[in-house]
Parts: structure tokens; sequence; C-alpha cells
């Protein structure tokens, strides 16, 4: 099911091949994202029959199931407030900034971005509060991806 909480060796699917039933399972922590076929379609061996976002292990040790909802939120943001991004907002210091923190992964430079935004006339608080937020933060942040034309 879309939003499952999975880990390695959980069982995906059942895939009948010639009248044997093969078990998928995952190779990884995640969530699932996206299910590519509905049930008792065919399957071609280049299909994609699952998107999942991967979760490092220790979120769901350490912190619990309530910090994958939270990794959700980063990703997608809130659905329901779609946000609009200027592109005078879009200076050659946010664009370095953005794109070092996305090849670094350096989400602890997330609030310096935020203020370059800023001074570059950003006033949406969306954006601003949410690279200002504590986190956590991954790649595919939402507002990460917004800045560098990725969303």
């Amino acid at each position: 099911m879309i939003g499952s909480l999975i880990a390695p060796r959980s069982e995906l699917c059942l895939i009948e091949t010639m009248k044997v039933y093969n078990q998928l399972h995952s190779q990884e922590y995640g969530v699932i994202f996206e299910i590519g076929h509905a049930n008792a379609t065919w399957v071609e061996y280049s299909d994609s029959l699952f998107r999942v976002i991967p979760i490092p292990p220790q979120v769901t040790t350490e912190y619990g199931r309530g910090a994958v909802a939270t990794l959700l939120r980063d990703i997608f943001g809130n659905p329901f407030r779609p946000v609009a991004f200027d592109s005078s907002w879009l200076t050659s210091t946010v664009l370095a900034l953005a794109t070092g923190i996305y090849a670094e992964r350096a989400f602890d430079r997330l609030p310096i971005l935020a203020d370059a935004l800023q001074d570059a006339g950003c006033d949406n608080d969306d954006i601003l509060t949410h690279l200002r937020s504590d986190g956590p933060h991954v790649k595919g942040c939402w507002a990460l991806d917004l800045v560098l034309g990725k969303a």
C-alpha cells in the first residue's frame, strides 16, 4: 500500500511466472511512494513495480514511525498549499548555496539559504520557514528542489 513503511527483506508482492509464485522482497528501508501495476496485470521485464523513497534505518529505530511522516513532509511539502517560486529570487548567491547544499547534503546550511533568498526578495513564509526549520531534511527536500528547478 502507498505510504507503507518497509524494511529489508519485507515481502512486497508475489509474481506468478509460469504457475510458480515468486516473492519479491525489499532491499532497503523506505516508504512505498508509487505502485506501478494493479493486481493481476501483465508485467514486462523492464517495468517498474514500485517506487520507494529510501529512509535511513536509524530514522525508524531511533525516532519511530512519526519521523517517517516528517520526512515525507520534507519531500512533498503541503499538497494543499502549493508554492510558486519567483525566478527573480534566483541570484548567483542563492544558486551557489543551493547547489552546494544539494551536492554535499549539507542540510545544516539551509537557514543560510533562507537568508540569501530573503535578501533576494523572497517573502514566502512557507519556503523561508521550511528552510529555517530543524528538519530533518533529506535529499529531495521540496523547498531546495524548488530553488534548483527540480520540482
